[in-house]
């Protein structure tokens, strides 16, 4: 926002009524005070500038006297003109703080004082205590001796409850002063009240989004919008308008298929959810109405965080996901003490010596369930209540969504006989040797595959027919949706040289020596990002920007499926 630059100086009117001692016939004591403002503040504004000037307007028979100040008072937020001797009749609390210190300026009388402000008084008025006596010397003293500057700053910290003139755009305050000094010889005293009105713009918020993660058709999207303000100053508040526009509108022109509005609550406000029964991409844009203190901000058609994708392919769920809120978390397992640090959400203990960590969403609801796989006992003890023998001394877990419900099936890999056995009942034989099993869903149908990777050739086999050589001796097999279509992506990181080398196209270098690939759907849009874990300083690197400290050098990453890990870290 830009603000006016200008400035005004004010001249005080001066009051002789109404002070003692009275003055004798002849008598002329007088003196002039100018206060200088910006015309036009913002809320949120910290260290704007003002300043004030009294001089010793004295004329004969007192032209010789000095005038010491005994008083200084400024009221920044007032709804009415001082009332002498009230600097401020009428408070408008709350609008502004003046900063302690205020300074005298060099070449006045007084240079090198500091005045400390009070606190406000019921009026809303600070008082200015200059820290030694200001003596103002006769009217056209030398060096300026015969006046005082004094320069000082406030912040606005928020809009005024009353407007001193409706008819100017912005809202109007007043800033108002009273500087009183007290002649000598004579003993005389004088007071001035100048005050100038100010406008006070209100404050541009920022406002962010985040669009709920994509479905099928027939499921639900909603939009969460966060509204920041000025740190420190008023909280915004008010509501926000969602609109939503359908996937034949991408230019966002034409009415909305939804509209729904919301109250900020914790500077955050989310709108109702729409049932959407057209596959596609479904644009929000997202309105902040603004309040008192903040302007109105819109969205932008077609930003990332605001756009779902509503498909006929049931939902990616991502890796890790254990609060369900479609995002990958930052997440390890500590095996030394059978417990899993989850960022933004529990910790929680779950496991006991030797026993496998195997994340994954059993019951369909969503979200990730804490579990653990007991290799010496072939049972899996799943947080959510699950407690299953299925496997034997040396099978691998390899849980997966096989049949395409939702759910994670309890699985194992047998790597001496290279046979599946997936509790639902399927059984198969898949792989040789040295294999490494690598399920997921290559081709976007909405269940797993059956598939494994082949270190000694760099050759992937999947059952479904697809046989595709993609990666060299030493490559670790990182599959994920790395393009947001659907489809898990044949993709390898190589630890020698840090790079991602995914079959859609995407070469990237991601890590270093010794990092561990933790690849998953981090920011939510529907695709998998490439990110890192660096067990040296507990350091995970997602490639979208994210960078989090969140582990200990012996923790596990549940990024990385242990029967892809377990061959390779």
């Amino acid at each position: 926002m830009k603000l006016v630059r200008n400035f005004l100086v004010l001249v005080g009117t001066v009051v002789l009524a109404g002070l003692a001692p009275a003055a004798p016939a002849g008598a002329n004591v007088s003196s002039s005070t100018s206060l200088t403002v910006p015309l036009a503040v913002s809320v949120g504004d910290n260290g704007r500038a003002g300043s004030f000037t009294t001089i010793n307007m004295n004329t004969p028979p007192q032209n010789a006297d000095t005038n010491t100040i005994t008083g200084i008072q400024l009221a920044v937020g007032c709804a009415a003109a001082p009332a002498p001797p009230n600097p401020c009749p009428s408070p408008d609390l709350g609008v502004s703080s003046v900063v302690s210190p205020a300074t005298g300026r060099a070449g006045t009388a007084c240079a090198g004082l500091n005045f400390s402000v009070s606190a406000p008084d019921a009026s809303g008025a600070v008082t200015f205590t200059p820290s030694g006596p200001v003596v103002l010397n006769p009217p056209g003293s030398a060096a300026g001796t015969d006046r005082c500057t004094v320069d000082f700053t406030f912040s606005v910290l928020k809009a005024p409850a009353t407007d001193v003139q409706p008819g100017v755009g912005g809202a109007q305050t007043f800033i108002n002063l009273r500087v009183a000094s007290q002649s000598s010889p004579s003993g005389l005293a004088v007071a001035n009240h100048p005050s100038q009105a100010i406008t006070v713009n209100r404050a541009i918020p920022a406002l962010s989004t985040q669009v709920s993660p994509r479905v099928q058709v027939g499921g639900q999207i909603s939009d969460t919008a966060t509204v920041t303000g000025v740190p420190g100053i008023a909280t915004p508040t008010g509501t926000v308008t969602f609109n939503l526009f359908p996937p034949s509108d991408p230019t966002c022109a034409g009415a909305p298929a939804h509209t729904s509005m919301a109250a900020l609550g914790g500077g955050v406000a989310q709108s109702t959810p729409f049932t959407a029964n057209t596959a596609g991409f479904y644009r929000w844009v997202a309105t902040y109405n603004g309040d008192a203190n903040y302007i109105s901000r819109t969205g932008t058609c077609g930003e990332p965080t605001e756009t779902v994708e509503v498909t006929t392919d049931p939902p990616a769920r991502p890796v890790a996901d254990f609060d369900g809120n479609g995002t990958t978390d930052v997440a390890v397992f500590r095996p030394s003490t059978g417990q899993w640090f989850i960022r933004n959400g529990p910790t929680v203990q779950w496991a006991a010596g030797g026993d496998i960590p195997v994340p994954g969403d059993y019951n369909g609801d969503g979200a990730t369930d804490v579990a653990v796989y007991r290799p010496s006992t072939g049972q899996w003890f799943v947080r959510n209540g699950l407690t299953v023998q299925w496997g034997a001394d040396g099978d691998v877990p390899v849980p997966a969504d096989y049949d395409g419900n939702g759910t994670a099936d309890v699985a194992v890999y047998r790597p001496s006989t290279q046979q599946w056995f997936v509790r639902g009942g399927l059984t198969v034989q898949w792989g040789t040797t040295g294999d490494v099993p690598v399920p997921a869903d290559y081709d976007g149908n909405g269940s797993d595959d059956v598939a494994v990777y082949r270190p000694s050739t760099g050759q992937w086999f999947v059952r479904n027919g697809v046989t595709v050589q993609w990666g060299a001796p030493g490559d670790i097999p990182v599959p994920g949706d790395y393009n947001g279509d659907g489809a898990t992506d044949v993709a390898v990181y190589r630890p020698s040289t840090g790079q991602w080398f995914v079959r859609n196209g995407l070469t990237v270098q991601w890590g270093a020596a010794n990092d561990v690939p933790v690849p998953g759907d981090y920011d939510g849009d529907g695709a998998t990002d490439v990110a890192v874990f660096r067990p040296s300083t507990g350091q995970f690197f997602v490639r979208n920007g994210v960078t989090v400290q969140w582990g200990v050098s012996t923790d596990v990453p549940l990024q990385l499926p242990n029967h892809i890990r377990r061959f390779f870290v």
